[in-house]
């Protein structure tokens, strides 16, 4: 409590007219300031004894939040919202605060509902930023943004707009900004609300805060993963009450239900329902515990708080979701039973794959326990799951089994090369259709190459629906995925910027797929690789037995944690290049050797692969020798051959001498050039790996370019990026245009310093002094700055430029990256 805390307190006595007792008014704003930021229910318990010895007055939190109490906002924007003691709470503390103009800050954990009360609180006029690890003081100020027509113009903030129209102002997740960029708005938390703007122009001038301005943060509290807490100095200008969102009520989570489901076909068979969800959600941390145990009837003891206590509780956010799923598979024609079984199927069950506690628990113990249960709570023998699922094209949609994705604007077509039979690829699709039943974004999980991204495109292609693809990184930037102002030159030769839409917004206007959120996307089995395989063209040239063989020793190796350097992520796109390269010279030993045994680091490990391997194929896997020819036409290395282009000649020899150790090494990038297949090659400095290159490339006449990456190495050295160039072009229109121009009015020499200029800065000079001869031709004076005025606009321009990187990918030249593993 510090002295900030006691100017509040007597701030708020001397303005509330609720009730004539002042310490029964001192007793309520205290609770209001004081216990109301506690997170704990014991230190709530002091706050309040302490308050009521003191103050001789009894404090009851039931009527100071009940819907009657005269401290209730009649106004608020409730529609929508079931206020739950904690909401009503949280409504109370909020509206206390705004009527002295002081700052709010909820804290609670995500899916409280944080959001929503303060748009309830906002009535309407809420004005909102999401802050995050790089937002700058410009975002909340202001910045200098380009004109359309050309210079630079002020454009107010979200702060500074929300201040000159009186708004209530949301500042979500505002723990994560820097400390250095909410210290800018310390003026706002003092009496007067003035704040000196000093970043949009010359001089400084004051904003102060039209009435009605509030200001209203959330944060989750610091020991969430990924979120920290706010330092003090900041804190201390808030009211920061905790939002009590740790335990739902039943009453609360069968009440939000309601309004979730409200098209629901009967208030009975709603509530009847409700029940066994609630069980369903009540149970669900301890069926996580039981994934590795028998199914038990004692499980139905445990009441809702113990099991939460054990593990997790599920949040406003998790219930709203649960009701509304079930509510859409209802709407979809499922039985009562499986809609509930798929409510809590895709809010909990389907994210265990991906959880940090994968390993500790048995995933499909856990789904028949939850059969189990929910056949117990509905006095049913059997529930209706997604065992067997199968894709059906109707006249205006994809049906996947008991659910459907509408067709969208494109013609629906078959994807090439992946396979719709095999049960894991129809199921992950079962699991995105059921997750776009509601309007909640989807972010898929799973390992590497186990099909997330190639699932999501080829639902995309089924259904008919345009989908953005984007690859995220940490150079990633925001302007990179919403948009930024380009450079552009105007008809009349002078430079302005304009907004260009980035992929996500391009994506949202045109009604795209954009997937955000949870659903685990399991790993394929060895079955469904086999059912991939056969449906390939070349399967017909490997029997089943050689099939098998190949699945097995990729998913041995994939296990494998012994090897040096590894584990190494084996998985279908290895099979697949090694049916690709198989067809292209037909020897399965030698394709394994290339793409297995040389990913292997030290001798030892490459021959226990090669001891598996003639294990599973009843042959043995030699390390043959390299053989290196040529001739004019084309290069020999190993199996592999290169074509030579007419600009490859022994002429140009280079210092580097062809070894024959480095015969092995040149194999393998001849095979990867042969397939385009990108290489990564991992040795210690010093052994040919780059002058091994340089060989090959010279040889078969191809153009080597060389990139070196470092820490500092961001993206835009490696797209690409816009910088100013000098537009020579104007500047000799320009001479030409005042040559013709002076030729009558002053001397030839003068002419000649004119067009002798460099630059645009000495024409400029040398023609104003020309121009002091004639001044007093106006006419000629105003024609020839009319034409420098016209050169400068147009000798200065922005110019794409693309990266070595680009330019290397468009001419199809061949490109060394050195030291990837620094970037």
């Amino acid at each position: 409590m510090t002295l900030r805390d006691v100017f509040r307190w007597a701030r708020r006595l001397a303005t509330d007219s609720t009730c004539d007792d002042w310490l029964q008014v001192l007793a309520n704003h205290g609770y209001f300031l004081l216990a109301g930021r506690c997170r704990n229910q014991k230190d709530v318990d002091s706050v309040v004894e302490t308050l009521e010895n003191e103050l001789r007055r009894k404090i009851e939190p039931s009527k100071l939040f009940a819907v009657n109490s005269p401290y209730m906002p009649k106004d608020a924007d409730t529609k929508g919202i079931v206020m739950t003691l904690g909401m009503r709470r949280m409504l109370v503390m909020t509206e206390q605060a705004w009527l002295r103009n002081e700052a709010v800050l909820m804290i609670g954990e995500t899916g409280g509902g944080k959001t929503s009360l303060a748009q309830a609180v906002g009535r309407g006029n809420l004005m909102t930023i999401n802050c995050h690890e790089r937002t700058e003081t410009a975002d909340l100020l202001g910045r200098l943004r380009p004109r359309e027509k050309g210079g630079f113009a002020w454009s107010d903030g979200i702060v500074i707009s929300a201040m000159k129209a009186g708004a209530p102002l949301l500042i979500d997740e505002i723990s994560l900004a820097e400390d250095s960029v909410l210290e800018r708005l310390n003026p706002l938390f003092e009496e007067d609300r003035t704040l000196l703007l000093s970043d949009s122009g010359v001089e400084a001038h004051p904003i102060k805060a039209e009435e009605g301005f509030q200001i209203i943060a959330t944060m989750n509290p610091g020991g969430d993963y990924g979120k920290k807490e706010l330092v003090i100095s900041c804190k201390i200008h808030f009211s920061y009450p905790k939002l009590c969102v740790t335990v739902l009520p039943k009453s609360g989570q069968v009440a939000i239900m309601r309004e979730a489901s409200f098209f629901l076909y009967s208030t009975l068979e709603l509530m009847e329902n409700s029940k066994i969800l609630l069980l369903m959600l009540a149970l669900h941390p301890i069926l996580l515990l039981a994934g590795s145990k028998s199914f038990s009837k004692n499980m139905l003891t445990y009441s809702g708080e113990a099991a939460i206590s054990v593990l997790h509780a599920p949040s406003v956010r998790d219930v709203v979701a649960c009701a509304e799923i079930y509510a859409a598979c209802i709407d979809n024609g499922l039985t009562r039973t499986s809609a509930v079984y798929e409510a809590i199927s895709a809010v909990f069950l389907d994210a265990l794959g991906s959880s940090p506690v994968r390993m500790t628990i048995n995933l499909e113990t856990v789904r028949s326990d939850a059969e189990k249960l929910l056949c117990h709570l509905s006095h049913e023998e059997t529930v209706s799951t997604s065992t067997s699922l199968v894709l059906q094209e109707n006249k205006d949609r994809l049906s996947i089994g008991g659910l459907s994705v509408v067709y969208g604007p494109l013609k629906p077509s078959k994807p090439k090369a992946f396979s719709l039979r095999a049960p894991t690829c129809v199921s992950n699709f079962y699991r995105i259709a059921r997750g776009l039943l509601i309007n909640k974004p989807i972010l898929l999980e799973g390992a590497p190459g186990c099909g997330k991204s190639s699932t999501v495109m080829a639902l995309a292609q089924l259904t008919g629906h345009p989908i953005t693809r984007l690859n995220l990184s940490d150079q990633t930037d925001l302007s990179d995925l919403f948009g930024s102002d380009v450079p552009i030159v105007t008809d009349d030769g002078s430079i302005s910027f304009r907004w260009e839409d980035g992929p996500v917004l391009r994506a949202i206007k045109r009604g795209e797929w954009v997937l955000l959120d949870e659903i685990y996307v399991e790993d394929l089995t060895k079955e469904d690789i086999l059912f991939i395989l056969k449906e390939l063209p070349i399967s017909a040239q490997i029997n089943d037995s050689q099939l098998e063989a190949m699945v097995s020793i990729t998913m041995h190796l994939a296990s494998e944690q012994n090897f040096c350097g590894g584990p190494f992520p084996f998985n279908l796109r290895d099979i697949l290049r090694w049916v690709s390269l198989f067809r292209k010279n037909g020897d399965m030993a030698s394709c394994f050797d290339v793409l297995y045994v040389r990913r292997m680091r030290n001798a030892g490990d490459r021959q226990k692969v090669r001891d598996l391997y003639a294990k599973l194929f009843k042959e043995s896997c030699i390390d043959a020798p390299v053989v290196v020819s040529a001739d004019e036409k084309e290069l020999r290395v190993g199996n592999v051959r290169l074509p030579r282009t007419t600009s490859s000649s022994f002429a140009h020899r280079s210092s580097n001498r062809i070894l024959p150790a480095q015969s092995v090494l040149m194999h393998q990038y001849a095979v990867c050039a042969d397939m385009q297949w990108l290489c990564l090659v991992i040795g210690p400095r010093n052994c040919g790996k780059r002058s091994t290159l340089e060989n090959l490339a010279q040889i078969c006449g191809a153009e080597l370019h060389s990139i070196i990456l470092n820490s500092e190495t961001d993206a835009q050295e490696l797209i690409g990026s816009y910088e100013q160039v000098v537009d020579d072009s104007a500047i000799v229109d320009a001479k030409a245009s005042l040559r013709d121009i002076l030729n009558s009015h002053v001397e030839q020499s003068a002419v000649n310093k004119v067009i002798a200029a460099g630059d645009i800065t000495e024409l400029e000079t040398v023609t104003e002094l020309v121009l002091a001869d004639v001044k007093e031709n106006m006419e000629v004076v105003t024609e020839c700055r009319e034409v420098l005025a016209h050169a400068a606009r147009s000798a200065m321009r922005f110019e794409w430029r693309d990266s070595l990187f680009v330019k290397a990918y468009l001419e199809g030249h061949w490109l060394l990256i050195e030291d990837v593993n620094l970037c």
